[in-house]
């Protein structure tokens, strides 16, 4: 029994002298990273405590403030926090404010929610590597000073390393009754005949960056990528629906190179919306609505439009024809 009793208690004085110092290396490294914000020009303010012993790590930053200068980026928010369990170290619990300012450009967005929270998980290597994450939000809203810019339902934004491919993330986003001021519905639609929200939007992607993500990417910035394979594409707007597939290639200067097919259904009503609010004559309508239902046609279903686009020389072409000057995807 005695024995039984010392090692009870050599037991709890080891895990107790493993959580403060955890406790303490945690506590050194985010305070690390406001220090070496602050010599880099930073203005930093913030309140840093941990607490959670025995079984966790949780880092408190109360009244956080952070404002580049240079640039004049500024980001504030009341309570951030970092959560870990104590006995995995590579797993994080990140909850969010429920209210943040952020400026950007001399524009301030008020950014509010009911809930804010993510996961990452990285790969217990010598250089932290990404294995998967995920952001979750309900009733996100993102404000102007005089408008809203952006409100959802609800979001989640997920993110994993596949096995298959060195340095290939399959990423995930699904926002639900999606609406912002920058999409004037009503006025394209005055009679309401749509909903003023769309119902869903899903994206199902996957990507492989020049380099694998890591937990320094997050510091700095994430590397370009070189492939996007659009695996699945949602968009439902009352009862049109639209979904999206295809590969595309990014040349050196970000400019996809490759083909994605576009699927429309009840897209009459739609056509018609866009028509009616363009300044086009009767013939180039007239045109435009017999290009439509000539794809319907060949797609087998009046109801249903398909539609193959190609992106190259940095435009994006129906057939020969060229439509448009192609996005180019950046992440610098």
């Amino acid at each position: 029994m005695r024995s039984l009793v010392i090692i009870i208690l050599a037991a709890s004085l080891g895990w107790s002298a493993y959580w403060f110092v955890g406790k303490s290396i945690r506590q050194s490294t985010l305070n690390d990273w406001f220090n070496e914000k602050s010599e880099n020009g930073w203005i930093v303010q913030k309140s840093l405590s941990l607490r959670g012993f025995p079984n966790r790590f949780d880092a408190i930053i109360k009244n956080i403030k952070l404002s580049n200068p240079k640039s004049g980026l500024e980001w504030s928010a009341n309570q951030f926090e970092i959560l870990q369990l104590s006995y995995k170290p590579n797993h994080f619990i990140v909850l969010g404010p429920l209210e943040q300012k952020l400026k950007i450009s001399g524009q301030e967005l008020l950014i509010t929610s009911q809930k804010l929270r993510g996961s990452l998980v990285f790969d217990p290597k010598e250089e932290l590597e990404l294995n998967r994450t995920t952001i979750s939000s309900e009733n996100l809203q993102i404000n102007f000073t005089e408008d809203t810019f952006a409100s959802t339902e609800k979001i989640i934004l997920a993110l994993r390393k596949t096995n298959s491919t060195e340095n290939e993330y399959d990423i995930g986003l699904d926002l639900t009754n999606f609406s912002s001021d920058k999409f004037n519905l009503k006025e394209y639609d005055p009679t309401g005949t749509m909903p003023i929200k769309f119902g869903a939007f899903r994206l199902d992607v996957s990507a492989k960056f020049d380099e694998p993500i890591t937990q320094r990417s997050f510091e700095h910035e994430l590397k370009n990528i070189s492939n996007l394979k659009i695996n699945n594409t949602n968009l439902e707007w009352g009862s049109f629906k639209l979904k999206a597939s295809g590969n595309l290639i990014l040349d050196s200067d970000g400019y996809p190179n490759g083909k994605v097919t576009l699927r429309a259904s009840n897209w009459e009503q739609i056509l018609d919306l866009a028509l009616n609010n363009g300044e086009l004559n009767n013939n180039t309508k007239n045109t435009i609505r017999t290009l439509f239902s000539l794809f319907a046609a060949i797609s087998g279903d009046k109801q249903e439009l398909e539609i193959p686009l190609k992106f190259s020389n940095k435009k994006i072409f129906v057939g020969i024809i060229p439509i448009l000057d192609s996005p180019r995807i950046n992440f610098y």
